[in-house]
């Protein structure tokens, strides 16, 4: 039947015609790999959570800019055993390193299982900012937090230090009354 196999081609090209995906020829320098790889790259950046777009250029310019292709997955929890044994290590003052614990260890209590790459400014802040802390207090939850970071930077936990954008709180100071 020539007239049943017309309508049926018609009603293929219609479906390509309505379909999503759309092959395009295009020249291009790439081994049949290497296009593999990028296509299996893409699709792994499109289904970034959160809505966000990342560019497989973006990835390559950051890999370029700091030399480290992947990170070490490690959570909070993880990395706060490992930060207070490297401090001990480091012969700190028993004081010292007790500070530092109590301080990254709210950290751990609150994000203990999520991945340190993954936490964010908004993250820090919700944890070390409240109505009845002190600016010193914040200060010194700040300063703590900010070193644990840059050493998980160190380490490769983390691309970037979320305490890093967070202001210092102000501290008024009282003039000195005469005596």
């Amino acid at each position: 039947d020539y007239a049943h196999a017309l309508a049926r081609k018609q009603e293929l090209e219609i479906d390509s015609i309505n379909s999503p995906v759309v092959l395009i020829m295009q020249p291009t320098r790439l081994s049949t790999t290497q296009l593999r790889d990028a296509e299996g790259a893409f699709h792994r950046l499109s289904a970034v959570p959160n809505g966000s777009t990342i560019t497989v250029t973006a990835c390559v310019d950051h890999y370029l800019k700091t030399g480290r292709s992947t990170l070490t997955q490690a959570t909070v929890g993880e990395a706060f055993k490992a930060f207070v044994a490297d401090k001990r290590k480091q012969n700190l003052r028993e004081r010292t390193v007790l500070n530092l614990k109590s301080r990254v260890a709210n950290l751990a209590k609150r994000y203990g299982e999520v991945p340190v790459s993954e936490l964010t400014t908004k993250d820090i802040k919700t944890l070390i900012q409240s109505p009845d802390t002190t600016p010193v207090t914040f200060n010194s939850h700040r300063t703590v937090l900010h070193g644990f970071f840059e050493w998980c930077i160190q380490q490769d936990y983390c691309a970037v230090n979320p305490v890093r954008k967070m202001s210092p709180a102000i501290i008024e100071r009282l003039e000195p009354t005469p005596a």
